[in-house]
């Protein structure tokens, strides 16, 4: 993309420094100012910038708001807990009488207590979580009727999505953070050992890779909504493509 420039309106009316009669047209003798972009650039990214907000507020109300949101955040906040639960029993127990280890509690994350760890069932489930954000985000609306009423306003197509998107990253965020936080104080309660910087810094970079891991399947879900009219047929599409990645991958 090409620099735009501009010049304030000249006294002299001479020509401008490219030629210009300078007519009509902002100069200014030897005053050259540099803006970056075009004011059309300019008034575009400040409409969809406020469009994305505008988009954002509504889905964010709609996602916590709606059941769905209620019963899969209870669902996996209820697994979570049992999972730490009887981790931090484990440890507990094997902790007695027994010098601590290193990282014992990232052990609530990465030990198996009801079979998997809290790691496993984020990696096997969370694509899941994004799914279900995402399968009927735009074909729900258009067979509704809604979509074109929203089209309708000025706002953009783009923005529409990229509000979606962020709406439900947003949703993921606060799901994936309220789970960290809630086996952190039950871990520091059970285990009753402080976790180290070292220890805090991995769970971080641990959080903010499961947040870009499900936003991926999110987004991956929102395209099927796209493509297919049908909710049915872009949910079985992404679970299609769930069990193809989960299962016949790792058997290969």
């Amino acid at each position: 993309m090409q620099p735009h420039w501009y010049y304030d309106q000249g006294t002299n009316g001479g020509p401008g420094p490219d030629g210009s009669s300078g007519r009509g047209e902002a100069w200014d003798w030897g005053k050259r100012v540099y803006t970056g972009r075009g004011l059309h650039e300019v008034l575009y990214g400040g409409i969809a910038l406020h469009g994305v907000k505008v988009i954002l507020k509504k889905e964010l109300s709609d996602h916590f708001s709606s059941y769905r949101f209620i019963i899969l955040f209870a669902l996996i906040a209820m697994v979570s807990l049992i999972t730490v639960y009887m981790v931090g029993l484990n440890i507990k127990q094997d902790l007695e009488g027994v010098a601590k280890p290193k990282y014992v509690f990232l052990m609530l994350f990465t030990s198996s207590g009801a079979g998997f760890s809290l790691v496993d069932f984020v990696g096997f489930f969370g694509p899941l979580i994004g799914m279900i954000l995402g399968f009927d985000t735009i074909n729900r609306e258009r067979s509704e009727g809604t979509l074109s009423k929203l089209l309708s306003q000025p706002i953009y197509r783009d923005t529409v999505l990229n509000g979606k998107f962020l709406a439900g990253v947003c949703v993921i965020a606060v799901m994936m953070v309220s789970i960290v936080l809630i086996i952190t104080g039950l871990g520091l309660s059970m285990v009753g050992v402080i976790p180290g910087i070292e220890e805090v810094w991995r769970i971080v970079v641990y959080l903010v890779i499961s947040i870009v891991y499900i936003a991926f399947w999110l987004g991956m879900a929102m395209l099927f909504s796209i493509l297919f009219r049908s909710v049915a047929t872009s949910a079985l599409a992404a679970v299609a493509v769930w069990i193809f990645f989960s299962f016949f991958i790792s058997l290969g």
